[in-house]
């Protein structure tokens, strides 16, 4: 490896150094070859964890992924410049669909791993194979299985979505699929199809990379140097990288768990960059002329990838009442006086930041108290000339709907039983509340039909909207609660499975974001978060993104 050889050369400088002055010394110096050359770091980014794993395959969290991303490259991924987040080819130089299963891929020529490695097909097919291993493609795995097993699998969670991985030429793999899976190529540019070096983690063919004792060798722009656990995370620059060399020779993602010490740790220049912003912090960063702010979703209107909602019980809510309650709801309360302006309303689950695969003409169901009244009375209840009290008097004493709210215990959470409470009751309608402590759970899973609502938020693991689309509405996934089983939607989605054309499963996506605004009303659909970026004015290249994704390369000092 390139950094043990770096280290070895500057031990030897420092042995013929002591040897000069006494032999004594030189037990000194053999301990001292053990430790890593500390360097000062050029710049420092504030985080509240380290990673949680070095195995690429096995990482979900942001904390792992902000470390790997620098280290480790994918075939595919995005252009972090453009608002519309385009993917780009990265290690992979072309590719083309022979047919619905069968993908073949060029591979850039000329790149290195760390320790000197090529990178070609057969490296390709070693990871791709291990990835394979590792999720338990093969039934073959006994040990630990990855946790992103399901993100490589079907929605039956039984069938791989690759089959083989066949290295044809020094520079040309073919990937053949199980069966049609449209999304595919972002999947490859998630972190666990990464490429490492098949030399140096020879011995982790079949298993995980340890995290303490454990080395990460990519082809990056930056070497994985050392983790010290509750201190930081060092990376150093790649002299043989494939592209310009990266600005900073070392960085460090500082870790500091407490949000007000990593904040005040911007404030009092401590770290170039933070990674996880307060905002009751933004005036006072906005007020130090050496720091920028940068309020993406207010200059772009693009939020984050993030989806928070209710969800309604469609085995106890028919579409009827479920409408009645995406009315009923206030949504403008809740982002300006509940989440004081830091979010921005959801017209469905697929965020503004998915580009051309978000459908701008939807729009959800606003706060319209007269519009849900009317709703009711076309079922033969109520009365459009009642008065507020009334209304609330038939809550009190014979409520049209009784609807179980399912809640843990949180500020937020509780706010929005309390409100919600509220708002129902000028409806004609009851609210049981039931809730429970975080570290408490009750059961939980996609045959728990138990409660009628419930407030949510749901992540994408990966940049395509099938992946957020699988995970709240596809009738075998664990996260679709309330068994959403329509059979429009489940011919829609299976649709965009089996149609590799991207520009194709936009429209497919576009469909399906208005039947589910417009006439399945699964969810009242709540808020993404808006987008920050801080950090000191003296830095440029910085990629301000709707993935909020980190990438140190391409970032310079003045």
């Amino acid at each position: 490896m390139l950094k043990m050889e770096r280290k070895n050369i500057v031990t030897s400088i420092l042995l013929i150094a002591l040897i000069t002055s006494g032999i004594g010394n030189i037990v000194l110096i053999i301990e001292m070859s053990s430790l890593p050359i500390v360097e000062p770091p050029d710049f420092i980014i504030g985080t509240s964890s380290g990673h949680h794993t070095l195995e690429l395959v096995d990482s979900w969290d942001k904390a792992s992924n902000d470390v790997l991303y620098q280290v480790v490259e994918t075939l595919f991924s995005y252009d972090l410049t453009d608002l519309d987040l385009p993917r780009i080819n990265l290690l992979a130089h072309s590719y083309w669909w022979k047919n619905s299963t069968i993908l073949q891929i060029q591979l850039r020529k000329g790149i290195l791993f760390h320790d000197g490695t090529s990178f070609n097909a057969d490296a390709a097919k070693w990871n791709l194979d291990r990835l394979q291993y590792l999720i338990n493609a093969t039934g073959t795995n006994y040990g630990v299985v990855a946790h992103t097993q399901s993100l490589w699998m079907f929605p039956d969670g039984e069938t791989p979505i690759m089959d083989t991985i066949t290295a044809i030429s020094d520079n040309n793999i073919t990937i053949t699929l199980n069966g049609a899976y449209g999304p595919f190529l972002n999947t490859l540019a998630y972190i666990n199809a990464g490429m490492i070096s098949p030399t140096a983690h020879a011995s982790h063919a079949t298993s995980f990379i340890p995290l303490t004792t454990g080395d990460v060798i990519g082809t990056g722009p930056f070497m994985y140097d050392y983790f010290t656990p509750n201190e930081g995370v060092y990376l150093s620059r790649w002299e043989g990288y494939w592209k310009n060399l990266a600005n900073f020779k070392r960085i460090k993602f500082a870790i500091i768990p407490d949000s007000a010490d990593r904040n005040n740790a911007m404030l009092d220049k401590s770290v170039d960059l933070l990674i996880g912003i307060d905002p009751s912090f933004l005036p006072s960063f906005e007020s130090d002329s050496s720091i920028t702010v940068k309020r993406f979703t207010d200059d772009t209107e693009i939020p984050g990838l993030t989806y928070q909602y209710l969800i309604l019980n469609r085995n106890n809510l028919n579409e009827t009442w479920r409408k009645v309650l995406s009315y009923g709801i206030n949504y403008t309360y809740i982002i300006n006086e509940m989440k004081n302006g830091l979010v921005v309303r959801a017209n469905s689950p697929i965020s503004p930041a998915f580009g051309v695969g978000f459908n701008d003409s939807v729009k959800a169901a606003d706060y319209n108290i007269t519009k849900a009244r009317e709703i009711i009375v076309s079922m033969r209840l109520g009365n459009l000339s009642w008065t507020d009290i009334q209304w609330e008097n038939i809550a009190e004493n014979s409520p049209f709907l009784s609807i179980e709210f399912f809640h843990y215990i949180n500020p937020f959470l509780n706010e929005i039983y309390s409100v919600f409470f509220t708002w129902m009751r000028s409806l004609g309608i009851d609210i049981v509340g039931h809730a429970w402590f975080p570290e408490h759970p009750p059961y939980w899973g996609r045959d728990y039909p138990a409660y009628d609502c419930t407030w949510l938020r749901c992540d994408p693991d990966y940049f395509e909207p099938y992946n957020m689309l699988y995970q709240l509405f596809h009738h075998l996934s664990e996260k679709n609660y309330y068994q959403y089983n329509d059979t429009w939607l489940k011919t829609k989605m299976e649709l965009a499975l089996q149609t590799t054309n991207d520009d194709a499963r936009t429209h497919i996506y576009k469909d399906i974001q208005w039947y589910l605004s417009e006439k399945l009303y699964p969810h009242a659909f709540g808020f993404h978060p808006k987008v920050f970026s801080v950090h000191s004015a003296n830095l440029y290249g910085v990629p301000y993104n709707a993935l909020e994704r980190f990438e140190a390369y391409g970032i310079r000092r003045a």
